[in-house]
């Protein structure tokens, strides 16, 4: 099971969406059902249009605006009457009731005149000029309005618009809403999971350490000089068989290095970057065929590389007479040794070499690439 879990990217992604969905909920929800209500900007025009209708005729007369007449006014705001039901014998509103010959039937007192501007047989929805069912209703007078002549009282009129249907669109928006931020909120939590085993910001950095690091030690073998003979480090005979294959010198009996790097320059390079600090790797080197396709020999093999595993190349030319290399005849195995040439050009090396010449009619040999897969065991 991979122990890699998530990644920067994993965690924009999921932050990203999650404030995306913060983001529309807070711009559009609140008015996407406005189309199917009444919005709230027509209230206030509604209520300047109620008012002056009711200061300039309704509660006077039409040639006298913003007159009221007492008996007009007092029959507007009677409560029995507010209902559009002028023979309700429950009187509600008695404050006034001094001031009536008949108190419970406003349309045959003295307190009711066919010249005001509305039809106490009419509900208030009506007498306003207002659709029902769609709003409230409130008409409040602070004037005189029982003849006592102070100027304390006051009259007041509620009704009622059955549903208020601009208090359910607030309750949808806010479960659509709510709906869309706990679905966001999920995703992002699954996307952005972190467990013990995932891999962490600092562990990315590691791994891309390691990378440059590889690519130094490659570049550095280049520039020294060291890359190219560790490439021709090598003969039939060097694994003591002589059976006609390829083997890098000193491997103990096997063809590459599988106890530690080899035992010249390019080794002692890849000690320091890599053994040292704990770190295992593998060298292959890739180079192309006479058929035009590529083969792949192992030079170091220190296991199967790990899932964070990192890698670096590094092209090397071959050509005709470059010549193979072997150790320092100095007798010492437990140093790393300056490799030293030999008489044997890669034309002419045979099975001292394990790439073919490629271009027969030219100078050129063999084009390889030398390939560092690095991890931390």
């Amino acid at each position: 099971m991979s122990e890699r879990g998530q990644t920067v990217l994993d965690f924009a992604i999921g932050v990203s969406v999650f404030l995306i969905v913060v983001a529309f909920v807070l711009t559009f929800v609140p008015g996407m059902l406005d189309p199917f209500v009444t919005g709230s900007e027509e209230e206030p025009v509604v209520a300047n249009r109620v008012a002056d209708s009711l200061s300039q005729g309704r509660l006077g007369a039409p040639s006298d605006p913003y007159s009221l007449s007492v008996t007009c006014t007092t029959a507007f705001f009677a409560l029995e009457n507010s209902d559009g039901d002028d023979g309700n014998n429950l009187d509600a509103y008695d404050d006034n009731d001094d001031v009536r010959s008949d108190p419970r039937d406003i349309k045959n007192s003295d307190l009711y005149e066919p010249s005001c501007g509305f039809n106490v047989g009419e509900s208030v929805f009506t007498r306003l000029g207002v659709a029902s069912g769609l709003l409230d209703v409130r008409v409040s007078l602070r004037a005189d309005v029982d003849g006592d002549g102070s100027a304390g009282g006051h009259g007041r009129v509620t009704t009622r618009g059955g549903v208020v249907m601009r208090g359910q669109a607030h309750t949808l928006e806010g479960i659509i809403a709510s709906v869309l931020l706990l679905t966001s909120l999920v995703f992002a939590l699954q996307v952005t999971a972190v467990t013990p085993l995932s891999a962490s910001t600092s562990s990315q950095q590691l791994e891309n350490q390691q990378e440059s690091v590889a690519e130094g030690a490659l570049a550095a073998a280049d520039e020294m000089d060291s890359l190219k003979p560790a490439v021709a480090y090598g003969s039939d005979a060097a694994d003591g068989s002589n059976d006609g294959r390829f083997a890098f010198h000193q491997t103990s009996g096997e063809s590459f290095y599988s106890n530690g790097p080899p035992t010249n320059r390019f080794g002692e390079l890849l000690e320091n970057a890599f053994t040292t600090r704990g770190l295992a790797f593998n060298v292959y080197v890739q180079y192309r065929t006479s058929n035009g396709g590529t083969s792949r020999r192992r030079m170091v093999y220190q296991g199967e590389p790990s899932d964070n595993a990192v890698a670096a190349n590094q092209m090397v030319t071959l050509y005709d007479d470059d010549v193979t290399y072997e150790p320092e005849n100095d007798g010492n195995t437990s140093n790393f040794d300056v490799a030293q040439p030999t008489t044997t050009t890669l034309e002419t090396a045979g099975n001292d070499f394990y790439a073919q010449d490629i271009d027969t009619s030219g100078p050129l040999f063999n084009v390889v690439e030398v390939r560092v897969v690095v991890w931390r065991q």
